[in-house]
């Protein structure tokens, strides 16, 4: 899938308790390349599995093609938080 990502902040409580890793999500591409059903299977806590469903919101994916025709895609997506 190609996409496009928006930058977002670690949210304070994460900061503040020195968290970092990744949130594992999985999705689904629609056939706008919009993500619904949006699921976490793999947390962090501290406010960063929200934040990381909030930034999925805003990307914006090449929908999957069959036949010439766009569909739904399920997907699994990692997104990292990194305290710099």
């Amino acid at each position: 899938l190609e996409f496009r990502r928006v930058l977002f902040r670690s949210p304070q409580e994460a900061k503040d308790a020195g968290v970092e890793g990744e949130v594992w999500l999985t999705i689904v591409v629609d056939e706008n390349g919009m993500p619904t059903q949006i699921v976490v299977t793999q947390s962090l806590g501290h406010g960063l599995d929200e934040a990381a469903i909030e930034a999925i919101h805003q990307w914006r994916f090449k929908p999957g093609m069959k036949d010439g025709v766009a569909v739904p895609v399920r997907a699994t997506i990692a997104v990292k938080f990194k305290i710099l």
